[in-house]
């Protein structure tokens, strides 16, 4: 019988059961305690699409992003900037609040939220009724970036009181000229109407080509560049000259021999060292005449193999073609070069010079092979660089002097007299792994300021050169949450922690670095923005305090109570509700470990549910934080709405743990201790919650998270009954140079470390049992290519394993269609439900579906441990209709005993073994499958609410072999598939 008529007959015969099934709760009730759903229900696909729907718009109620913070031409005048959602909306708006240091110091003032509703906007999206199609440049930087496929405003950028940001395809700039005037300390939008129809302004670029990554130069807003085409464009937006500054890709179409680019770091420089671009204003200029000068990476790919992607449109079909260096090959070459661009004094561009270093940066650092920051000192007299071995296993701070740039007509006449004008500030050298860090490059000497083996963020620093101090992110008191942390150089090593515990906190400081933005949150707490003052500045950093005593002014916020009151409105009808999520800690291997449990809405103590792993694992990232997951954990909140358990554990190489423990136990090791990990803190999570039933486990990652759910099948398919792989890496030697040998070193050197790393490898192990196994795989994907899918096809056709494939032919390596991510969050709810909730797999022929014990006779309290578990209890949701476990299976098991026999309560079972084992032990007449395999049972069903009370007693002795009691049955439903 098909799907559809199982459900449908299910649902048709459920209107009839439920006067039966009310009587049933109440009997039930009075005899065990035990409670059983109000509704007979049945989750339907479109059903669960509506969930993943609302549960998405639940979690994405959050607070504002990208603030900013802008000292005005008043001394205690401040304008803070951010992007906010707008209600009920799918668009972002840029808004500003400004805000008065007097009144703030005023230990009377109360929370600013009250007055959040007036501040103004600057520009909504929402204005924007045209936008340009996302180029495909564009949609390749925002996936190395991990950023959103959105028109919408996500960022801006801010020089001169100019902000510049780009909306639905298009690029705008406003010049907030009124940040310049003091004002009240709030700002109303009468009080400071702005013109939309002259602001902002539409930056009209000159070919429909559309640019990407522009930015302002420092010291002159109205002169911009970009990138288009894989070179460097300039634009003057007074004369709105364009210019083309570099001429490096030829446009040629000929991916052979047209390799070079300009301005656009290759492919593993952005995914793996995060540096997104290849291009640097000068900060400052240091002639009377108008010279501005673009420190710039021009990148040349003609050894790296080319990958072709054939990709899929409505109504064609193309061949992509990237250049993607595998572990083993060639990587880019980067060659460092300066623009000079000059003006006249009517602002016309009229002379681009193009400059190169006059000495190759392998004649100073010869080991050099990746150059994963670049930039400029703060005065602009010097360029620096950060160079990287291959290994990455040493990196060194190189300062190049101007002089060290020619034109192309000036002639180098001695390279070692140049090369000792190149300073090499610092250098770094680890067996296991160094790391790429921020480089604020002032001050010549080198100073370590922090001790420890814990974790400064790779995010901004601020430095106070008058005072001497330094501020920066990092996790000194915890790896789980984010502060804010202030040193002095004249005092090394000395800390003061900024920021309140129990919160990651989000900072943005100002300038002066007299003020600081601190966006917080907890798992439990939605985030919040605060205001805070710094007092006290000094180079002792203990005496440094914040405004009133360590209080702060909410900003803005959207509390917790304030998100469960905009779901109450927005979702009026609805029964879904938000996760709790609680953070626990284990040892093992002498290495403390932490994790993060959400469990099912209505949970119940002593009750057992299947549970999903949801698993990422690689080195250098964190799943368990001290924060606000937001859309993030969307899917962990579906999941527990349906009756799941979620853990997620961050095992050794999780990122904020210092080197030794991220990249020491991995080193040569992919694949191997993860999952020790993985498995031992879900054993502790397990025992210690008592909820969690350990035979029926998923586990569910993408990326890293697919490679080890792979790993995890073939190594544990005894603990791990489904594994869901999305776009997972099966052989390392088919991914990129920059992630696989910074862990595993070169395939030449390290044959045997890449096959015991391989998946394909194990293929051989995994279960032949169907709806264990399955494949996700964006066909488009340009990071983790199909190829690594294909390959385990076809080990899985070798070696006649049974396989779920999933593919999405528009998708890339991260899901961008909307489309696209619900087909799969439903597909994977549905198939969990299916098949791990309503079912048990079981792995062993000796186990056995029934257990029957008695926990009190008097109170004939019976608990039945069943492989599919059990529903006896439920909450009164109209969607608490699937079966939840009652109990788990003890460390021994209780042999069957029907002599104990005295109650069986309502009883939901999915699966035909174990419906089919049932019958074996308490006979066949026990059990009406109606509607489904055997309708005929129905009838009897029926027959029996017919019979008189003697006819029923006779009927019931015909189970006399079965049990020596008299055996009390209202009704016993076991629902088959």
């Amino acid at each position: 019988m098909s799907e559809v008529s199982l459900l449908s007959d299910m649902a048709r015969l459920s209107t009839e059961l439920q006067a039966d099934m009310q009587s049933i709760r109440r009997s039930l009730a009075m005899s065990t305690g035990h409670y059983l759903p109000e509704k007979f229900h049945f989750r339907l696909w479109s059903e669960l699409a509506e969930t993943k729907t609302v549960l998405t718009d639940i979690s994405s109620l959050s607070t504002i992003s990208s603030t900013d913070i802008q000292t005005t031409t008043s001394s205690n005048y401040f304008r803070l900037y951010y992007i906010d959602t707008i209600s009920y909306s799918n668009g972002t708006s840029l808004y500003f609040i400004d805000l008065n240091e007097d009144l703030l110091r005023q230990s009377s003032l109360s929370s600013l939220i009250d007055y959040s509703s007036q501040a103004t906007t600057l520009f909504s999206s929402s204005n924007v009724t045209r936008h340009l199609p996302m180029s495909k440049a564009e949609q390749l930087l925002r996936e190395r970036m991990r950023s959103v496929y959105t028109h919408s405003i996500t960022a801006y950028t801010m020089v001169q009181q100019r902000i510049l940001y780009q909306a639905k395809g298009r690029f705008y700039y406003y010049d907030d000229l009124n940040g310049n005037k003091s004002t009240a300390m709030i700002t109303t939008q009468n009080e400071n109407e702005i013109d939309l129809e002259s602001y902002p302004i539409e930056i009209q670029f000159l070919t429909s080509d559309s640019p990407i990554d522009v930015t302002m130069c420092p010291h002159n807003s109205n002169m911009i560049a970009f990138i288009r085409n894989e070179n460097i464009w300039c634009k003057n937006l007074i004369s709105h000259q364009e210019l083309q500054c570099t001429y490096a890709r030829l446009g040629t179409g000929d991916f052979l021999h047209d390799v070079l680019s300009a301005g656009i770091p290759s492919f593993v420089i952005q995914e793996e060292f995060s540096r997104y671009r290849g291009y640097w204003w000068q900060p400052k200029c240091h002639t009377h005449e108008q010279v501005y000068r673009i420190l710039y990476e021009e990148v040349n790919d003609g050894g790296v193999d080319l990958v072709y992607i054939s990709t899929t449109e409505e109504n064609s079909e193309e061949i992509e073609t990237f250049r993607y260096p595998k572990a083993g090959g060639k990587n880019s070459e980067s060659t460092l070069k300066l623009l000079e661009i000059h003006l006249n004094e009517n602002n016309e561009i009229i002379h681009i010079v193009q400059q190169h270093l006059s000495i190759e940066l392998k004649t100073i650092v010869p080991w050099i092979e990746y150059l994963p920051r670049a930039g400029w000192t703060p005065d602009g007299n010097f360029v620096w660089i950060q160079a990287m071995n291959r290994s990455q296993t040493k990196k060194c701070l190189i300062l190049i002097p101007l002089s060290m740039f020619n034109s192309a007509e000036k002639q180098v006449v001695n390279n070692d007299n140049q090369q000792q004008f190149c300073y090499i500030l610092y250098e770094e050298t680890n067996d296991i792994l160094v790391k790429v860090n921020l480089v604020y490059a002032s001050v010549i000497e080198h100073i370590r300021l922090i001790d420890g083996e814990w974790c400064v963020d790779n995010n901004e620093i601020w430095i106070d050169e008058h005072n001497k101090l330094v501020y920066f992110t990092g996790f000194k008191d915890t790896p789980l949450e984010t502060h804010l942390y202030v040193t002095s150089w004249l005092y090394p090593t000395k800390l003061n922690r900024l920021t309140v515990p129990d919160y990651s906190h989000s900072i943005t400081l100002n300038k002066e670095a007299t003020l600081f933005i601190s966006t917080y949150s907890s798992l439990t707490k939605a985030p919040e923005i605060n205001l805070y003052m710094i007092e006290n500045i000094q180079s002792n950093v203990d005496l440094i305090t914040l405004n009133n005593d360590n209080d702060s002014f909410d900003v803005l916020a959207v509390s917790r109570e304030e998100n469960d009151d905009l779901i109450s409105r927005f979702f009026p009808t609805t029964q879904y509700r938000w996760s709790e999520q609680e953070l626990f800690e284990f040892q093992y291997d002498g290495v403390m470990m932490y994790g993060i449990i959400m469990k099912p809405i209505g949970f119940e103590p002593r009750r057992y549910y299947p549970t999903i792993l949801q698993i990422y694992g690689g080195p250098e990232v964190s799943s368990v934080q001290n924060l606000w997951s937001g859309y993030r954990a969307s899917r962990s909140h579906i999941l527990t709405q349906m009756g799941f358990c979620v853990v997620m554990i961050d095992n050794r190489g999780a990122a904020n743990r210092g080197v030794n423990l991220e990249a020491a136990h991995l080193k040569y090791r992919l694949g191997q201790v993860e999952l020790l990990d993985q498995e031992f803190g879900l054993r502790y999570c397990a025992k210690k919650y008592d909820c969690i039933d350990l035979d029926r486990v998923a586990i569910l990652g993408w990326s890293y998270g697919g490679y080890l759910a792979l790993m995890a099948l073939a190594k544990m398919p005894d603990l791990f009954k489904i594994a869901i792989a999305g776009a997972p890496v099966v052989s390392w030697k088919l991914y990129n140079t920059g992630y696989t040998e910074r862990y595993l070193g070169l395939p030449s050197e390290n044959e045997q470390q890449y096959l015991e790393s391989s998946v394909l490898n194990y293929v051989s192990l995994f279960p032949a049992e169907e709806n264990r196994l399955i494949i996700v795989h964006g066909l488009n994907d340009e990071n983790v290519h199909f190829s690594h899918t294909k390959a385990l096809i076809n080990k899985c056709v070798q070696y006649l394993k049974p396989y779920i494939l999933k593919v999405y032919p528009n998708e890339r390596h991260g899901f961008r269609n909307v489309d696209s991510m619900e087909h799969f969050e439903v597909t994977l709810l549905l198939h969990l439900l299916k098949n791990l909730k309503m079912t048990n797999i079981k792995t062993s022929a000796a186990d056995t579906d029934v257990h029957v014990s008695v926990e009190n006779n008097d109170l004939i309290k019976q608990r039945i441990y069943c492989s599919d578990g059990i529903v006896d209890d439920d909450d009164d949701s109209d969607d608490s209709d699937l079966d939840h476990t009652v109990s788990q299976h003890p460390s021994t098991e209780p042999s069957i005993d029907t002599s104990q026999l005295q109650w069986l309560p309502y009883i939901w079972y999915y699966t035909k073994v174990s419906a089919k084992k049932f019958c074996d032990v308490a006979g066949e007449k026990l059990a009406w499958f109606f509607g489904i395999t055997k309708p005929k049972y129905y009838s009897e069903y029926q027959e029996y609410q017919r019979m008189d009370e003697e006819e029923r007693q006779a009927w019931k002795e015909t189970f006399s072999d079965i049990t020596s009691h008299n055996v009390i049955l209202e009704k016993i439903v076991c629902i088959v598939e």
